[in-house]
């Protein structure tokens, strides 16, 4: 992992969602030089599995915004298997956020430790302070890894 782009992964349903992740993230991508991903980034005309694996792989972190649209979604799921095969492989960080109440567990994102912290799907929470919680989290947790790597 030395790289330093976020791959984000999010149903076309929780686009809101995922535009407010991306405006959290701001001072990650400020302040310490990482860029953002999202297969709504791929240009047209691109081939968009061929640009998701190259994307995938030059990733250090994959945060996927975890709903029920997101597990029932073909494309989502295309991403989080290549993003666990690589994870499996040491290559990359999965860092889930439960956005709302679904069946994870059935899903290929089991075991691994979702944001919040409290468990609590962040739209069953104060929206506001649910995402300012996370969003620190998610931040610390990818400045401390990276600090870790060098």
């Amino acid at each position: 992992m030395n790289n330093n782009i976020i791959y984000l992964c999010a149903a076309p349903e929780d686009r809101s969602h995922l535009n407010r992740l991306r405006a959290g993230l701001h001072p990650v991508t400020a302040q310490y030089g990482f860029s953002l991903w999202h297969e709504s980034d791929t240009g047209p005309g691109s081939k968009w599995k061929e640009v998701m694996k190259y994307r995938l792989a030059s990733s250090a972190f994959f945060v996927p915004l975890v709903s029920m649209d997101l597990l029932a979604s073909d494309i989502c799921n295309i991403e989080i298997q290549a993003a666990v095969y690589l994870a499996t492989h040491g290559n990359m960080q999965i860092l889930p956020i439960l956005l709302s109440p679904c069946l994870l567990e059935y899903s290929d994102l089991a075991g691994y430790p979702c944001l919040p912290k409290n468990g609590k799907p962040i739209i069953s929470q104060r929206t506001s302070q649910a995402w300012a919680s996370t969003l620190r989290d998610l931040i610390e947790t990818i400045t401390s890894t990276q600090r870790r790597l060098r």
